[in-house]
Parts: structure tokens; sequence; C-alpha cells
């Protein structure tokens, strides 16, 4: 009691010292329970950037780049190890095709330059789509067809993944699609649709099938733009490959995560 009492006389011997005292440790206190706030403030800001910036992991198939390559394309099953794989919470797959003269009624957009010509040069259709015969190539000691322009066709569970800067995919008109249906439907690039007068409504024949329009998109990539967006379940119908898959998205947790996941 005599330490107690002690403590007590003291404190109210000299009020002004101890006021400085107890108002010091009130802000000390204050500045304790600030940073504390601040750390769980930067700490889920942190987790937030980490769950969102470099998380993305891009399967393809051993053995292929683009359209070029002879590896087979992925299955439903290794589809299916992927999505099970620890850490990755969601998936996109797409399948890449293209469309020739004689796959489609639609004039391509994209003019082939001297290098895509000569990659194509090998092309075997002797006929275009409207039963007139191709034009001949004259850079060889034998006649054949010469290289025409192809319209890439991305079947796709994501349309948004179609697009060039991150974000989600720019619909200039019309509505985007449900990547998961296997209905006849697309999305037009801005630069095929201009080439070919398409509107939303519009319709055009690929793979012998009539496809109507529902979008138009656009991405300032001139690739991108000449192409076609549809459902994955229907390019993979409509090209006799069933459950294949020639490109897998997979976002991770945690960039913290991404090199175990892809070990």
């Amino acid at each position: 009691m005599n330490v107690i009492s002690r403590g007590i006389k003291n404190a109210l011997r000299s009020p002004l010292r101890s006021g400085a005292i107890v108002l010091m440790l009130a802000i000390s206190i204050g500045l304790i329970l600030s940073m504390l706030v601040a750390r769980g403030s930067v700490s889920a800001k942190i987790d937030e950037v980490k769950s969102t910036a470099g998380t993305s992991i891009t399967i393809s198939p051993a053995g292929v780049m683009g359209f070029a390559g002879g590896g087979d394309a992925l299955t439903s099953a290794q589809l299916t190890s992927i999505k099970n794989t620890p850490h990755i919470t969601s998936t996109s797959a797409s399948l890449s095709d293209q469309l020739s003269t004689t796959d489609t009624n639609l004039t391509a957009s994209l003019e082939l330059g001297n290098f895509g010509a000569r990659m194509q040069r090998f092309e075997g259709s002797g006929s275009t789509a409207n039963g007139e015969s191709a034009p001949t190539s004259t850079n060889s000691t034998s006649t054949r067809p010469a290289p025409t322009p192809r319209t890439s066709v991305t079947g796709t569970t994501n349309p948004n993944s179609v697009s060039t800067n991150g974000s989600d995919l720019n619909i200039t008109s019309g509505v985007t699609i449900d990547g998961t249906s296997s209905a006849l439907i697309a999305l037009v690039g801005s630069d095929l649709a201009t080439k070919n007068s398409l509107t939303v409504g519009s319709t055009f024949t690929a793979y012998t099938k009539t496809i109507t329009v529902k979008g138009i998109f656009k991405t300032d990539n001139k690739f991108q733009d000449s192409g076609i967006i549809m459902p994955l379940a229907t390019v993979q119908t409509l090209t006799d490959q069933s459950g294949a898959v020639t490109s897998v998205v997979a976002k991770v947790d945690s960039s913290d995560n991404v090199s175990t996941t892809v070990t």
C-alpha cells in the first residue's frame, strides 16, 4: 500500500507532469493503432495486387506454335487436369482455326504481304467459294493456286480473353456472346465487318452453316480485328474437333504461387 499511496501522492503533487505523461502515452497508443491500421491496409492492397497482376499462365500443346507445328491439340482430360491443379481459380480455353475461301462466303480483310504469301504458297485448293478457278502463282516452275488470305476463327469459353489490353473486349455494337454455349453465333472484328458490310443481325456462312452476327468488336489490332470469335463448343463441332483445345489461359490465386503452379 505504501508504494501505491506514494505513487498517488506524487501524481497529485505534480499534475502538470502527470498530464504530460498521460498525453504522451495517449499519443503513443494512437500512433501504434494508426500504424496497425495502415499496415493492414497495405497488406490487403499487396494481396489484391498479387491476386490480379502476373497471375496468368498460358498453356499450349507441345510442338504447336500458332498454326504451325506437328503437335496435337489439348484434350478434355488435360483441360480437367489443369482445372484441378492447386491454386488455379479459373480457366479460359480456346480453339483456333482458319477459314479458306472454300469454307466461307466472307472476304478476308487481312491482306497477305510477301511473307504471308510465302507461308501459304502450298495452299491446296484450286477453286474459290464461288466455284471459280483460283489464280495461279507464277513464282514457281509448277502450276499451283496462288495463296489467298484466310480468316481466323477463335472458339473460346471467354470472349474477353481475346482482348489485347487485358480488359473486357470492346464491343462497338451489339452484345457479347456466351462462350459456354454451342449456338451458331459470332462476334466479328471491325475490319472484317467493314470489308463484308456486316452489322448486328447479319448472317454469313462458315463450314456450310449459317452464322448470326451478335456483335462487332474492335481491339486496334489488325489481326484480331480481321477475325471471328465464336463459342468454343461451336467451333469444336463445326471443325469436327470434339474436345480439342489449342490454348488455355489459367488464373492463379496469387503471384506467389505461379512458379509452383507452373511446375
